[in-house]
């Protein structure tokens, strides 16, 4: 979840490449600006092949709930079909900065002065005063809250007994 997604794009033919951190129970976008759709989506494939990135899959899953260290960058385009376009990578927090650096353009020292604790809480804040705000003007979002925190605990439960599998049939090693 990415707040600013699709504000003020200006055509087509930009992008708005995005990092967000794993903050206060949520993503907090933590750095985004607008570039050439080109130029987009030549730094995601360039961050894409990076041996130290990995996709959302199992991997993402444990990195994300049971550890926390992770950053997430990509790209989100607006189309005129309304299927708006995203991809994103993911990268360890020990590699993220530097990596993304690197295929973002992104100073590294911006990156990591965001993510000081009290940055992160002050965004996540920030992030939790936007949403409760879309929840008083919209009370009809909260209709199905607990049907989905109840589905997401019970996915959440069968990728960790999927992992505990894993690891003890040696599918999974562990680093």
């Amino acid at each position: 979840m990415i707040p600013t997604k699709g504000a003020n794009m200006s055509s087509d033919s930009t992008a708005l490449i995005w990092v967000a951190a794993q903050s206060g129970g949520g993503r907090v976008e933590i750095y985004s600006r607008e570039v050439p759709k080109a130029d987009a989506l030549r730094m995601f494939a360039s961050a894409s092949s990076d041996t130290r990135a990995f996709e959302e899959d199992l991997t993402d899953w444990v990195a994300t709930e049971i550890i926390g260290d992770v950053l997430y960058a990509g790209y989100f385009c607006p189309t005129s079909k309304c299927l708006d376009e995203e991809k994103q990578v993911s990268f360890a927090l020990v590699h993220a900065c530097e990596a993304i650096s690197k295929h973002f353009s992104i100073d590294a020292g911006v990156l990591e002065r965001a993510l000081r604790p009290d940055n992160l809480a002050e965004l996540a804040a920030a992030r939790d005063a936007e949403i409760a705000s879309l929840i008083h003007d919209l009370p009809e979002l909260m209709k199905d809250a607990e049907a989905v925190r109840k589905k997401h605990a019970s996915v959440q439960a069968v990728l960790a007994e999927e992992l505990a599998k894993a690891i003890a049939t040696g599918k999974i090693t562990s680093h």
